[in-house]
């Protein structure tokens, strides 16, 4: 089976994100932006606040939308009226495209049948669940709120309630931890039982994400006090390599560094956006949008963002202009990290380097070191090479 993604499969048309800031808890790895807060008069207040952000960014933004994506923070904790008033906002301040992709987040204890099918009904058609993780010692770790049996549940339920389109989400790279931070073994073979486990519900796309130690987090502090032991860059290269071959022995396409699918129809076509340098607006607080080589991003702050908002101003906290040399790396940096790759054509015309004799000799050394390929006009990172993305970019 051909696993490589054709030159052709490059979203064009802008996409369009929605933070939903609520949790009931924070999960111990997590630091995207999230508040506990979640009654139903800050609901409210933060809805009224996005349309205001809404009826603002319309005139910057007249580009048509082929992609929506609810994610936070949990959507699912939102009532399917509160959706359906976002939703219809949206569709009449934002054009989207008849066969938009419609993306929301969930989380497997929130969702019943009643609820999926009312959500089905509001137009999403990709439904991207919060697994995490396929052994239930390892979900209380990570914080999670539900259980194994209740992640399979919403699986099944999904599929009854006519979602065709489906994302899991796993973590792996556990650490062995020591009993005052709760017992758990780990180990590639266990994580690899997890993987089987999950393919056998025969999910469109996974996201398979290498766990990380982000600032302010339970798992930054337990690993400061020595309390975990985190793999070894030997030991998370192997993770990371055994999940691509056993994900496409099964007939999933590793398409990006933790994304997988079910061949090119079942892509993420919202997150290439990001990988592509495709605009994309980003409504909701610490939400970013990408447009013309500019950045920007909300304010990371609930009561900031509705207040912001209430004086008619958009609640942007930050900007960044990217200049040709930023605009370079990063298009190395996202490139590096998807198995399409970098077209060296296009890279040379817009940015007077061709990559493969500038440096001299870099990129045949890559190519002899299995890191790199040349597929047609297109400059591919392999197997090994999505392991080691983040460096290859720097070494241009």
């Amino acid at each position: 089976m051909d696993l490589t993604l054709s030159p052709t499969t490059t979203p064009q048309r802008a996409g369009l994100y929605i933070h939903i800031p609520f949790c009931r808890k924070k999960c111990h790895y997590c630091d995207f932006y999230s508040t506990g807060a979640a009654t139903k008069g800050r609901i409210d207040e933060f809805i009224a606040a996005l349309r205001q952000e809404m009826e603002l960014q319309r005139s910057f933004w007249p580009d048509e939308y082929d992609t929506l994506y609810l994610g936070g923070g949990t959507p699912s904790l939102l009532s399917l009226d509160q959706l359906a008033e976002i939703i219809d906002t949206v569709r009449k301040t934002f054009p989207l495209t008849q066969d938009a992709e419609q993306t929301i987040e969930a989380n497997p204890d929130d969702i019943t049948p009643a609820y999926l099918r009312g959500v089905r009904s509001l137009g999403f058609n990709r439904l991207s669940l919060g697994l995490q993780s396929l052994r239930d010692e390892n979900l209380i770790w990570l914080g999670r709120r539900h259980k194994v049996a209740q992640g399979l549940w919403a699986i099944e339920a999904a599929r009854q309630a006519g979602f065709n389109n489906l994302s899991l989400d796993l973590i792996f790279g556990l650490p062995e931890r020591l009993p005052t931070a709760g017992q758990g073994q780990n180990s590639l073979s266990l994580w690899l039982r997890e993987l089987d486990e999950a393919i056998c519900y025969e999910p469109e796309h996974l996201s398979c994400y290498q766990l990380s130690y982000e600032p302010h987090t339970l798992i930054m502090r337990q690993k400061q006090q020595g309390l975990i032991q985190p793999l070894t860059e030997a030991e998370e290269a192997d993770y990371f390599l055994e999940t691509s071959a056993l994900l496409e022995s099964r007939g999933y396409l590793h398409y990006e560094v933790s994304n997988f699918s079910r061949g090119e129809k079942w892509l993420s076509r919202h997150n290439q956006k990001y990988w592509q340098h495709i605009p994309y607006l980003g409504l909701g607080p610490s939400a970013h949008s990408f447009a013309r080589g500019r950045r920007c991003w909300n304010h990371r702050s609930l009561s900031l963002y509705c207040q912001t908002l209430k004086q008619g101003s958009l609640p942007i906290a930050g900007e960044e202009i990217l200049g040709p040399e930023e605009l370079r790396l990063e298009t190395l940096y996202l490139g590096f990290r998807t198995r399409r790759g970098i077209h060296l054509t296009e890279f040379c015309r817009r940015f007077g380097q061709n990559l493969l004799s500038d440096p001299p000799g870099l990129a045949n050394r890559l190519i002899d070191e299995g890191k790199l390929e040349v597929r047609g006009e297109w400059l591919c990172p392999t197997r090994q090479g999505l392991a080691i993305a983040d460096a290859l970019a720097l070494m241009w």
